[in-house]
C-alpha cells in the first residue's frame, strides 16, 4: 500500500469511555464522538467494581477480627489455666467466642479502623489476662465486673502486688501497645480510608453501623444474664453450660472466661421463698418467740447490758491443726488451740483464699451467705448499702446501751466499709490512719495484730458505757515473700513450702498477741466477752493439696472467751454450750453460740439459728455438714430439718431484701 506523505498514519486516539474530548466540535458525529449509550454501559462496570471493593474489605475485616478474637480468647483462657488443664465445654466455649467476636467487630465499627482496633483489643485482652493471673494467684478467684471497685483504692493494689511488679507490668503493657501500633502500621498493603463522598463510603459506613448496633444490642441483652428468660443465658443453657458459681474457678474453667464473667453479672440476692407474705412471717415470728421463751429459762436478761462484746476477725487465719497434708515443726497457734478446746470449735468458711467481707457479714448479721444466689460473694458491695439500715448484731447491742466502734488497720475503702459500718450503726470507724499505734510485724508487713488489740483495749478503757468493738485484722494478709527472717519449717508441697512457712510465722505472732490481749482484759475489772474467728486460709497451697485437703482447707479457728469464766463453761469445762457434739460450726451461728456460752438469753432470731446449727448442722448451699461431720445434701434431710431450713430461708429473705415483717418481733424490738 502507498502511503501519502501528508497523511498521519497513526491510529486515532479515542477518549476514555464516559469522557468528551474538548477538540470535537459540537454536533459532530461518527467514530470520534461517544454516543449516549457509552455512558450507560460504562457506569455499570464501575459500580460493580466499587461494590466488590466494599465486599472484599468487609470480608477481610471479618476474617481479621475472627483471628483477633482467637488471639484474645487464647490469652484469657490461658490466664485461667495457669494451674489447671481442665478443658472448657465445647458449647459454652463457642458461644463465648461468638460473643467476643461480635464485641471485637463493634470496636472495629466504632473506631473505623482495623489497625486501631487491633491495638486496643489485644492490649486490653493482655491486661485482663495478666490481672486475672495475679488475682487467681492471690485470691484464687477469677476476675468479675465487681472488681471495678478495687480501682477506687489503688493503695490496696500496691500493697498486694509489689510496686516493682506493678511498674514492670505497666511498662510491659505500654511496650506491647507501642509494638502493636508499629507492626500494624506496616503490616500488609495500606488501604486508603473511605471518606465521605468516595465511592463505597456508604457501604462501609453501613457495615460499621451494623457492627456497632450488634455489639450494643448484645451488651444490653447480656446485662440481664441472670434474669429468668434471658436469651443469652438460654443460649448457654441449651448448649450444655454447667454453672458452678459456688466454685468460681471451676465455673470459669467449664464455661469459659466470657461465660464465667456473664454468670457473675448483677442479680437479685435471693429469689422470693414460696409462701412469703406478711401472714406467713407473722406465723414464723410467733413460733420462734415461743421456742425462745422456753430456751431462755434460767438466763440473765440483763447480762449483756453491762458486758463489753469484742468481735475479732483474724485475717487469713486457717486452723493449722486441721491440715492433713502439711506438718509444722511447731504448733503456730498453741494459745488459740487451747482457747478452742475451752470454748470453741472449727468454723467452716465459705471460701478458700478470699471472702473476708462475706465472713464478717455472716457473723454480724447471722445470715447464711450460701442461701443467697451463688453470684453473691460480697454482700457489702452488692446490696447492703442499698438500704438505709441493715439488721445486725451491732444495732441490736446498741439498743441495750452499747457504744459501737469498728477497727480495721488498713485503708478504709475496702468493701465499702465506711458506708457499710454507718449502715450497721457503728458510731466510729478507726482505720490505719487514725490508730494510735501502727507497729508492723516482719519486713514490710501490715499493721500488727498486737497494735490492733491495743486499739481495742484503748477503746474499752476510754468509754464508761459497755462497748461493742469489732476488729478486722490485717497482719497475716498476703503477700508473704521475705516478710520474716525465721519462717516456721513446714513439710508440704515443695514449690510453696516457703510461703506456707512465712504465713505460719505470722500466725505464731497472732497467737502471742491473743495471749497478751486476754491477759490485759482479765485485769480490766469489767466483764468482756471475746468472739474471735478466722476468715479463711490464704491461697498459698497448690491445687493438688487443696483438693487433697477437702473441707479441711475451709476450717478456721473459732473461740468464745469470757473474762468471768476464762477457763470455759462448756461441757466438761470445755467446748461450746451450744455445740455439745463438738462438730464444725457455721459463720452465721457465731453470735448465738457466744450468747449461749456466757449464759445470755437468745432473741427468737438467734433461737432459730441455734436450732438449725444443732439439728441440721452447717448449711453450705445445697450441701449440709451435719453435727456428726457427715456431708449430705438438702434432699437427705428429714421433714423436720427441711422445715427448719424453710423458716431460715423465709427469715433471711425477710431481713435482707424483703419487707422485714418479722424483724421487730424476732430481733429488733424497737425497730431498726
Amino acid at each position: 500500500m502507498v502511503q501519502h506523505p501528508d497523511i498521519d498514519q497513526t491510529p486515532p486516539a479515542y477518549p476514555e469511555p464516559g469522557t468528551v474530548p474538548r477538540d470535537i466540535p459540537a454536533g459532530v458525529t461518527g467514530p470520534q464522538a461517544p454516543s449516549a449509550s457509552d455512558d450507560v454501559t460504562s457506569a455499570a462496570p464501575k459500580r460493580g467494581a466499587v461494590a466488590r471493593q466494599v465486599v472484599a474489605r468487609i470480608l477481610f475485616v471479618l476474617g481479621a477480627s475472627f483471628a483477633l478474637t482467637a488471639v484474645v480468647t487464647g490469652m484469657l483462657e490461658a490466664s485461667l489455666r495457669a494451674k489447671s488443664d481442665e478443658p472448657t465445654l465445647v458449647g459454652p466455649a463457642l458461644l463465648g467466642f461468638a460473643i467476643l467476636w461480635i464485641l471485637v467487630l463493634g470496636v472495629v465499627g466504632l473506631l473505623g479502623s482495623l489497625r486501631a482496633a487491633t491495638v486496643v483489643v489485644v492490649t486490653l485482652g493482655l491486661v485482663l489476662a495478666a490481672v486475672n493471673v495475679v488475682r487467681m494467684d492471690i485470691l484464687r478467684l477469677p476476675l468479675s465486673f465487681r472488681d471495678v471497685v478495687f480501682l477506687k483504692d489503688p493503695a490496696f493494689l500496691v500493697e498486694m502486688v509489689p510496686v516493682r511488679d506493678l511498674v514492670k507490668g505497666a511498662v510491659a503493657v505500654l511496650a506491647v501497645a507501642a509494638a502493636l501500633t508499629w507492626l500494624v502500621s506496616r503490616a500488609g498493603r495500606r488501604r486508603p480510608r473511605w471518606r465521605r463522598g468516595r465511592p463505597g463510603w456508604w457501604g462501609w459506613m453501613a457495615f460499621r453501623g451494623v457492627a456497632v448496633a450488634l455489639a450494643v444490642t448484645l451488651v444490653l441483652l447480656a446485662a440481664g444474664f441472670n434474669t429468668p428468660g434471658n436469651v443469652v443465658r438460654d443460649a448457654y443453657d441449651r448448649n450444655g453450660a454447667d454453672w458452678r458459681p459456688w466454685a468460681q474457678s471451676r465455673n470459669y474453667l467449664l464455661n469459659g472466661f466470657v461465660g464465667g464473667v456473664l454468670s457473675n453479672l448483677p442479680t437479685d440476692p435471693m429469689n422470693v421463698p414460696p409462701g412469703y407474705d406478711e401472714a406467713t412471717m407473722e406465723e414464723v415470728a410467733q413460733r420462734w418467740t415461743k421456742v425462745a421463751a422456753v430456751r431462755n429459762r434460767g438466763t440473765d436478761p440483763s447480762l449483756l447490758e453491762k458486758t463489753n462484746v469484742v468481735i475479732v476477725l483474724s485475717e487469713s487465719m486457717g486452723d493449722t491443726a486441721a491440715l492433713e497434708h502439711a506438718t509444722f515443726a511447731e504448733d503456730p497457734m498453741p494459745e488459740i488451740h487451747g482457747l478452742m478446746r475451752a470454748g470453741g470449735a472449727r468454723m467452716v468458711s465459705n471460701f478458700y483464699g478470699t471472702g473476708t467481707s462475706s465472713m464478717e457479714f455472716a457473723v454480724l448479721t447471722g445470715q447464711n451467705t450460701t442461701l443467697f444466689k451463688p453470684q453473691i460473694s460480697s454482700p457489702y458491695q452488692q446490696f447492703v448499702t442499698d438500704y438505709p439500715g441493715y439488721p445486725n448484731a451491732v444495732g441490736w447491742l446498741k439498743q441495750m446501751g452499747h457504744g459501737a466502734v469498728a477497727i480495721h488497720p488498713y485503708t478504709p475503702h475496702m468493701y465499702q466499709r465506711p458506708d457499710v459500718y454507718k449502715n450497721f450503726g457503728f458510731d466510729e470507724f478507726i482505720d490505719r490512719d487514725s490508730m494510735t499505734e501502727r507497729a508492723r510485724l516482719g519486713n514490710g508487713g501490715f499493721i500488727s495484730d498486737r497494735s490492733g488489740y491495743r486499739e481495742v483495749l484503748r477503746e474499752l478503757r476510754e468509754n464508761d458505757d459497755p462497748m461493742v468493738v469489732q476488729l478486722v485484722s490485717m497482719q497475716n494478709h498476703l503477700p508473704y515473700q521475705g516478710r520474716y527472717d525465721d519462717p516456721i519449717e513446714v513439710t508440704s508441697d515443695k514449690p510453696l513450702r516457703q510461703a506456707v512457712g512465712q504465713w505460719a510465722r505470722g500466725v505464731k505472732g497472732t497467737d502471742e498477741a491473743v495471749a497478751e490481749f486476754l491477759r490485759e482484759l482479765s485485769t480490766q475489772g469489767e466483764r468482756t466477752i471475746v468472739i474471735q474467728y478466722g476468715d479463711h486460709f490464704p491461697g498459698i497451697f497448690s491445687d493438688a493439696q487443696v483438693k487433697a485437703e477437702g473441707l479441711n482447707i475451709f476450717r478456721t479457728p473459732f473461740f468464745v472467751w469470757d473474762s468471768a469464766n476464762p477457763e470455759g463453761t462448756g461441757p466438761k469445762n470445755g467446748g461450746l454450750v451450744g455445740n455439745p457434739s463438738g462438730g464444725d460450726v457455721a459463720p452465721n451461728a457465731a453470735m448465738q453460740l457466744a450468747l449461749q456460752q456466757v449464759g445470755a438469753p437468745l432473741p427468737p432470731y438467734f433461737t432459730l439459728l441455734a436450732e438449725v446449727q444443732e439439728k441440721v448442722g452447717v448449711v453450705r448451699g445445697r450441701k449440709i455438714l451435719t453435727p456428726d461431720g457427715e456431708e449430705i445434701t438438702v434432699q437427705d434431710l428429714s421433714a423436720d430439718q427441711k422445715a427448719l431450713l424453710r423458716d431460715l430461708r423465709l427469715v433471711q429473705y425477710d431481713f435482707s431484701i424483703g419487707e422485714r415483717y418479722a424483724l421487730e418481733e424476732m430481733w429488733y424490738p424497737s425497730g431498726e
